[in-house]
């Protein structure tokens, strides 16, 4: 993986989104097969941690807002943990330390979610709700009430439809 790689990505989930749902849900798959998942199936197996996070990273800081370049990070480490879970659950990872495997895919995804301050998102009730989502991925209920109080601090919807939710 390389950051070029990323960008071309990148460049993929503009030209998709623009056809469909503003802010597609991580765990949504019906949009076939995106150009990373090969690559992200086969993190869990042969991949270099330090080069995937460093390329995603490198993305997103050139603009840590941009939803694509944040959807294609966290979809990445999202499809990358699954793909070792289900390798697990399988029987296929001969690995003698498995459950670390598994955590450090999880951590790599927390990371990439946790990579943008609760208060320096966009300031838009979709992109807050998405974002949320993404916190109930890597079970993180602090950064989503904090992003729920985020959205009530700037009156993006009326206070009672927050609370509600």
């Amino acid at each position: 993986m390389t950051v070029a790689d990323v960008r071309k990505w990148v460049d993929w989930s503009r030209t998709y989104h623009a056809l469909g749902e503003k802010y597609l849900a991580i765990e949504k798959s019906e949009f076939g097969s995106p150009p990373w998942e090969s690559e992200a199936h086969n993190q869990s197996v042969i991949g270099d941690r330090e080069t995937m996070l460093s390329c995603l990273m490198a993305q997103l800081a050139e603009n840590p807002t941009d939803f694509h370049s944040r959807f294609v990070a966290i979809h990445y480490c999202w499809l990358a943990w699954k793909s070792i879970q289900k390798r697990r659950a399988d029987g296929l990872f001969f690995a003698v330390d498995v459950e670390r495997i598994v955590q450090d895919a999880f951590a790599d995804l927390a990371l990439v979610v946790r990579a943008i301050p609760v208060g320096q998102g966009r300031p838009d009730w979709e992109y807050l709700v998405w974002e949320v989502s993404n916190a109930h991925l890597i079970k993180d209920r602090l950064r989503a009430l904090a992003l729920y109080n985020h959205a009530e601090d700037l009156s993006l919807r009326p206070r009672p439809h927050i609370q509600i939710i």
